[in-house]
C-alpha cells in the first residue's frame, strides 16, 4: 500500500526532499497513519514533519479527548505540534454559515497560519473521495463538484487519496498504531454518514471495484474540467464589455461551456455556483430581469448585457500597502490572497493559464508590495498590446466601480508587477530565463 502512496506523491510532485510539511492531525486512523508514514519516510527524504490539531468544541469532552490524544502522540513521536480552538457554534451563528462550513473555514485558516507557507498534508482517502462525489451528485453539483477532492491544491497535498479507508486501517494494525474514533461517525442524521454507511456498501456489492473505478473517473473529469476552464476564459473575454457580458456572445457557445462561464461569474462575485443558481442565470439569458442568488450575489440581464455582482452590506475596506511575502492571508477587502515562491523546475506542468498568475522574481525592483489601485497607475498586460491606465483597463473590462478599489495590485519601486484577474505586467512576465517565480491566487471570501 505504501509503495502506492510513494508513487502517487512522486507523480503529483507533492513534496521535494528536505521540504517542510504540516500534517492536519485529528487523531483518527487516517491522520495518524499519514503522520506516521511521513515521519518514517522523512528518515530518507529529509522532510521536516510537524503537525497541527484544531479543537472545534463540537463534541464536548470528546473534543478535549481528541486534543489530549494528539498531544500525547506527538510528544511520544517527537513531532512538533501546534494546537488551536474555536467556538464553532457561536461563530456559525454570527456568520450565518452552517456548522460544517464554519468549522472547515476556521480549521483551514488555522492550518494556513500554522504552516506559514509550507505544505499542508491532509489525510483524505479514496473512500472520502467517493463519499464527496456522491454527496455532490445528490445536490446537483456541476463538473467542479463531481471532480471531487483535488490531489494538490495550492500548498495542500493529499498523499492518501489513492488508497481506501480499509487499507489505512490495515496499515494501522500492521504497525500497531493507536487512534481514536469520532462517535458521530455512526449517526445517520448526517448526509455524509448515510452515504458512507448505506450507499457505498450497496455500490460495492454491485461492483466490488467501485472505489477504484471512482478514482479513474475523477481523474478523467479533472482533465475535462481543466480544458473546459480554458475554453470558459476565452468565452468570457470575448463577451466582456464595460457594463457587463454580452448575452449574444454567451448564447453562441455549447451549453457546457455556457454553464461553466455562468458558474465562474458567480464564483467571481463571491457566490457558490449551485445548479439552481446556474439555471436561474441561464433563464435570464432568454428573459431580461433580475435574480437573487442566495442573498450574496445578484444577477441581472438588461439590454442584452448580463451582470453578476456581489450584494454588499457594509462595504469592505482596503488596507494600507503590505510587503509581498509568501503565505495565505485574508485582506480587509474580503479577498483571500495566496502568494507562493517556487523554482521553475518545481512547476514543470505549469500551463499558460497559470503563468498568467505569476511573475519573475528576478525582475522585481526594490521592495514589492500588495496594495489597491492608485491614481496614475499604468499597466502593460503581458502579450496584450500597449500599456494603458489601470482606470481605463478596468472600464474596458467592465469591472463595477464599487469593486475596482478591492482588486489586489502587486507593485515594486518601478510600478505595477501584477493585477488580480489581469495577469503580469510585460516587464515582470515569465520568460525563457526565468528560474524562480511568485505565483498568486486571489478569491473573494
Amino acid at each position: 500500500m505504501m509503495d502506492s502512496v510513494k508513487s502517487w506523491m512522486q507523480e503529483q510532485k507533492m513534496l521535494q526532499d528536505g521540504e517542510a510539511v504540516l500534517v492536519a492531525l485529528s487523531g483518527g486512523a487516517d491522520s495518524v497513519s499519514l503522520l506516521y508514514y511521513l515521519k518514517e519516510q522523512s528518515r530518507t527524504t529529509g522532510w521536516n514533519v510537524s503537525a497541527a490539531h484544531f479543537n472545534h468544541h463540537l463534541r464536548g469532552e470528546e473534543s478535549d479527548r481528541d486534543e489530549a490524544f494528539c498531544r500525547d502522540l506527538c510528544q511520544k513521536w517527537g513531532i512538533p505540534l501546534q494546537i488551536s480552538d474555536a467556538d464553532v457554534r457561536g461563530e456559525a451563528d454570527r456568520s450565518g454559515e452552517s456548522e460544517e462550513q464554519c468549522a472547515r473555514r476556521l480549521r483551514y485558516d488555522f492550518l494556513q497560519k500554522a504552516a506559514a507557507g509550507s505544505k499542508i498534508a491532509t489525510a483524505h482517502t479514496l473512500s472520502d473521495q467517493a463519499e464527496t462525489v456522491l454527496l455532490h451528485l445528490s445536490r446537483g453539483a456541476g463538473l467542479r463538484g463531481i471532480c471531487g477532492i483535488p490531489p494538490v491544491r495550492e500548498n495542500i497535498i493529499r498523499p492518501f487519496l489513492r488508497i481506501t479507508r480499509d487499507e489505512v486501517e490495515a496499515y494501522c494494525k500492521e504497525n500497531s498504531l493507536l487512534f481514536i474514533t469520532d462517535s458521530t461517525n455512526t449517526r445517520r442524521e448526517y448526509a455524509r454518514n448515510r452515504i458512507r454507511l448505506d450507499v457505498v456498501p450497496v455500490l460495492q456489492d454491485i461492483h466490488p471495484g467501485f472505489l477504484k473505478s471512482m478514482d479513474r473517473c475523477t481523474a478523467w473529469l479533472r482533465d475535462i474540467k481543466e480544458f473546459l476552464e480554458q475554453q470558459t476564459q476565452d468565452v468570457l473575454t470575448k463577451a466582456c464589455t464595460q457594463n457587463g457580458y454580452r448575452v449574444e456572445e454567451l448564447l453562441k457557445h455549447p451549453p457546457a461551456v455556457r454553464r461553466e462561464a455562468i458558474m465562474e461569474l458567480i464564483r467571481r462575485a463571491g457566490g457558490q455556483a449551485q445548479a439552481l443558481h446556474v439555471e436561474m442565470v441561464e433563464d435570464l439569458l432568454s428573459h431580461p430581469g433580475g435574480a437573487d442568488l442566495s442573498g450574496k450575489v445578484r444577477a441581472r440581464q438588461k439590454d442584452g448585457l448580463l451582470q453578476v455582482q456581489p450584494v454588499h452590506g457594509k462595504e469592505p475596506q482596503w488596507m494600507e500597502p503590505i510587503p509581498l511575502k509568501e503565505g495565505t492571508f485574508l485582506l480587509p477587502s474580503g479577498i483571500q490572497m495566496t502568494v507562493e515562491a517556487v523554482g521553475i523546475d518545481e512547476k514543470e506542468n505549469f500551463n499558460k493559464m497559470l503563468f498568467n498568475n505569476a511573475i519573475d522574481c528576478a525582475k522585481i525592483m526594490g521592495t514589492a508590495m500588495i496594495r489597491r489601485r492608485m491614481p496614475g497607475d499604468r499597466f502593460h498586460p503581458a502579450g496584450r498590446g500597449c500599456g494603458k491606465s489601470l482606470k481605463k483597463l478596468f472600464q474596458e473590462a467592465g469591472v463595477p466601480l464599487e469593486q475596482r478599489d478591492l482588486i489586489p495590485v502587486v507593485c515594486d519601486e518601478e510600478g505595477i508587477l501584477w493585477v488580480s484577474g489581469f495577469g503580469p505586467d510585460q516587464r515582470a512576465a515569465i520568460g525563457a530565463g526565468t528560474r524562480r517565480l511568485y505565483r498568486f491566487e486571489s478569491v473573494r471570501r
